[in-house]
């Protein structure tokens, strides 16, 4: 929500609730490009113990992820290609078993194999 509208952090946690809001956060990387986008994110979701906030970014990767495969959009490429740290990153900082579907479903949306 607030990456991709004009919602702000209070219109959330007003929504929401600052619990739910500060997930949120969490998973909203800031930067110039992508990358730092990224990097912002993860770094975000090393600071805050919290896998449920993990586990959102997975969901909401898994949604991005099933968009572009309903919608034959583009996009499919950039995830792809991000995938591999994207996992590393999100599953040294939740090893939660329960969200292992979660992750099998991924895979199998990013043809990836764990090497």
């Amino acid at each position: 929500a607030l990456e991709d509208t004009d919602c702000n952090y209070a219109t959330v946690e007003q929504s929401i609730g600052s619990d739910g809001a500060r997930l949120v956060e969490a998973v909203t990387g800031r930067g110039k490009n992508r990358r730092e986008r990224n990097e912002d994110a993860y770094g975000k979701l090393r600071r805050l113990p919290d896998r449920r906030a993990v586990t959102l970014k997975l969901a909401d990767r898994t949604a991005n992820v099933e968009s572009c495969w309903a919608n034959q959009d583009g996009r499919l490429f950039m995830y792809w290609r991000e995938y591999a740290e994207f996992r590393k990153v999100l599953k040294l900082l939740n090893s939660d078993p329960r969200a292992e579907k979660m992750w099998s479903h991924l895979d199998r949306l990013l043809s990836w194999r764990d090497a």
